[in-house]
């Protein structure tokens, strides 16, 4: 069996980048799509150049963004304004990205169901950041959270929402009338929070049923998912409510699971490439 990491951060935990790319081979790991850390640079160079002879497709954003004084720090660098970030979006195309990740929310509180750790970025600043990546042949990989940034998000052509905690019914409807042109990445491993989770898990599911293409990424490298593991922890979770939203009809088998999923994640490694 092969597997696609679509969120994972190769940079974080302990572990050389030697060893992480070695137990991703080992577990069969064929694509990693990185998602930042603040010395991304020389650590993301180092992966991809080593990745391509152990056979893994790693693709990098060189540095994730954050708007400065909210959520993102340990992950990148800040911009001040949207001046700002086209600077920032220009430095990661020299550098060799291969899309921009942003920090569109803050993570949600595992303390009060419903709350984010900060104030999300406004929809004028995500339609912004959106134009200006595709404006310079960028995809955008989006930490995003909360019902209303999630709907930012998808209205403005964000390409991948990562997580999409607390996304609502409309939200799904928004995700399946995109046709894919923006992807789920939900991340289920790394949420710890048993109500969290179990919300999560009935959202995939819904969004499955509408059509929502959805990809595997377990956001290893995080305290709670090991490189190792997480693909292939995610690949299961996600295939699991796949087969939950198809449980009525007999004909869906395994083997048609994994084929959706398969398809779901090779659009994710078309569209995180630069243009």
């Amino acid at each position: 069996m092969k597997y696609y990491e679509c969120h994972g951060h190769i940079a974080l935990g302990s572990g050389t980048i030697e060893e992480k790319l070695l137990s991703l081979a080992k577990a069969g790991v064929i694509y990693f799509r990185d998602a930042g850390s603040a010395d991304g640079l020389s650590n993301g160079n180092e992966a991809a150049m080593r990745s391509k002879e152990l056979g893994i497709d790693f693709v990098t954003p060189v540095f994730a963004l954050y708007k400065e004084g909210l959520y993102g720090k340990f992950l990148g660098k800040s911009f001040s304004d949207t001046k700002d970030f086209y600077k920032k979006v220009k430095e990661a195309k020299s550098l060799g990205a291969d899309y921009i990740k942003v920090m569109y929310s803050g993570i949600a509180s595992f303390k009060e169901l419903g709350k984010l750790s900060c104030e999300p970025l406004l929809g004028k600043e995500i339609k912004e950041i959106v134009n200006i990546c595709h404006g310079e042949g960028l995809a955008v990989m989006a930490h995003c959270n909360g019902v209303d940034t999630i709907k930012y998000a998808i209205e403005y052509g964000t390409d991948s929402i990562e997580h999409g905690i607390f996304i609502d019914n409309e939200g799904i409807k928004m995700l399946a009338a995109s046709n894919g042109k923006t992807i789920w990445i939900p991340t289920l491993s790394a949420i710890a929070n048993e109500v969290l989770a179990l919300n999560h898990k009935q959202a995939i599911t819904k969004a499955f049923k509408e059509g929502v293409v959805i990809g595997t990424g377990s956001d290893c490298g995080c305290s709670s998912v090991a490189i190792e593991s997480g693909a292939i922890t995610e690949f299961d979770l996600i295939q699991s409510c796949l087969t939950e939203a198809f449980f009525e009809d007999n004909s869906f088998s395994k083997e048609k699971a994994i084929d959706i999923i398969e398809a779901n994640n090779k659009k994710v490694v078309a569209t995180f490439r630069f243009r």
